[in-house]
């Protein structure tokens, strides 16, 4: 995906009129005229074969603006808004041959706003959000197909709520559920041809109560209890034609 024109507002830039030689951050760097603004100063920075790598101006020292860096072909490789040596705005991550990767906003040093990460041809292959750095919302994350991998809560930094994963061909693979990063209550796995395959309950973040398994066909398979995330009690195993097969007994989750 090339930069699109959305973002041509953030990559028009700089004097490249040099009036003096300056070292910076242990590269070679030419100073070029500010716009008269008070302790501001604005470099063009060269690697050591002389290219140029990075763009920006400080204000009494600190970034502040928009700063570009490029890869060693010339092709952009980063645009960074800051504000006083914060990053505040849009960052953009480009690979070398000028697609677009990644964006996200920041706020005060701080990710705030959906990081949107790209693929092949600009496929999305995440949209996370964030709030103060920590996710928060509805999370996506796809396959290379476009098809939905991952939706998920975040709170705070923490899974929380429902989180589902689906197979390549968009069929239900799991369904949990959290609650500050923990699972708790009913969860499911099911089968690629979107039958049940197992269905039971945690309590912070620990198998507890009844759980069943199932084969691909919908015939139940075992069934028992879990305490604490250990089996507990007596556990039924059948075989596909629906026989009970053999009885198991268990003691904090050693068989007996």
């Amino acid at each position: 995906m090339k930069i699109l024109i959305g973002f041509t507002v953030l990559l028009f830039g700089f004097s490249l009129s040099a009036s003096a030689q300056y070292r910076y951050q242990n590269q070679d760097s030419v100073v070029v005229p500010s716009d008269g603004s008070a302790g501001k100063v604005c470099y063009d920075i060269f690697d050591e074969q002389k290219r140029l790598h990075e763009q920006g101006c400080l204000v009494n020292g600190k970034k502040h603006g928009i700063w570009k860096s490029y890869h060693g072909n010339l092709v952009l490789a980063t645009v960074e808004e800051f504000n006083h040596g914060e990053l505040h705005g849009l960052k953009l991550n480009i690979n070398p041959k000028g697609e677009l990767v990644s964006e996200v906003s920041f706020r005060n040093n701080l990710k705030n706003g959906v990081k949107t990460t790209y693929g092949h041809r600009g496929a999305i292959q995440l949209k996370a959000p964030f709030k103060d750095d920590k996710l928060h919302g509805t999370r996506l994350e796809y396959y290379s197909s476009k098809d939905l991998k991952e939706e998920g809560e975040w709170q705070n930094g923490e899974r929380h709520g429902t989180t589902k994963w689906y197979f390549k061909d968009k069929i239900l693979a799991v369904h949990y559920e959290y609650v500050a990063g923990n699972l708790e209550g009913e969860q499911r796995s099911y089968y690629q041809n979107g039958q049940l395959r197992s269905v039971g309950s945690y309590r912070n973040n620990l198998e507890e109560g009844e759980w069943k398994e199932y084969f691909d066909d919908g015939q139940l398979k075992s069934k028992g209890i879990y305490e604490k995330g250990k089996k507990e009690g007596k556990w039924e195993v059948y075989d596909e034609a629906g026989n009970l097969v053999k009885t198991e007994k268990y003691k904090a989750g050693e068989l007996k």
